[in-house]
């Protein structure tokens, strides 16, 4: 475990405890050396300015409040998961074109930009500097695809042609939405032929 990681588990352990935590339990959690969790703490006090204090009658660490609220780390802090889910949403708000769920979607955004913001930069400057790079696309007709999800949330049943590449023919096939996928940027639908 990198320092970040042990940084990020102790400040966790921290924020998250009613009393005191005893260096034991702070070893235990970022499962090291006892030099390496009071370097660790050392770290978090000099370098992060956390404040951090013992108290020596509980015989444990504690975050101690500070004038503006209580402390958190600074800059961003997301694991890699938790970035590229923000970054994907973000991404996809911004290719959004207006709709019905427009003003449903807007509290979801500004969090997702609060999310987003730091101290030191804002969610401009992340987006700018973490890219998701999608796949060459297939255009989806803007009306093609709003029958298929509406038959899909209404459970109906489409009546499509369907062009079969084995015989290179065109069927008339009666199929219910069963599912809508989005894979590789594409989207894909899931649906029973009652043909």
């Amino acid at each position: 475990m990198d320092l970040f990681d042990r940084i990020y588990r102790v400040y966790g352990l921290l924020r998250r405890a009613r009393y005191p935590v005893s260096l034991a339990k702070i070893i235990e959690e970022i499962e090291c050396s006892r030099s390496t969790a009071v370097r660790t703490i050392e770290h978090m006090r000099d370098h992060l300015h956390a404040p951090i204090d013992y108290d020596r009658a509980r015989n444990g660490y504690y975050l101690k409040p500070t004038e503006d609220g209580p402390w958190e780390l600074p800059g961003l802090w997301f694991n890699a998961s938790e970035l590229h889910a923000l970054i994907a949403a973000h991404q996809l708000f911004e290719t959004l074109q207006p709709g019905l769920l427009n003003e449903a979607l807007a509290p979801l955004r500004e969090r997702i930009e609060q999310l987003l913001q730091s101290r030191r930069s804002g969610s401009r400057e992340i987006v700018r500097r973490v890219r998701l790079v999608r796949s060459a696309t297939r255009r989806v007709e803007p009306e093609l695809f709003r029958a298929v999800a509406d038959a899909l949330v209404r459970r109906r049943r489409l009546r499509i042609v369907y062009h079969g590449r084995e015989r290179d023919r065109d069927t008339r096939r009666e199929v219910s939405s069963q599912r809508l996928i989005h894979y590789r940027d594409n989207w894909y639908m899931v649906g029973w032929d009652h043909g």
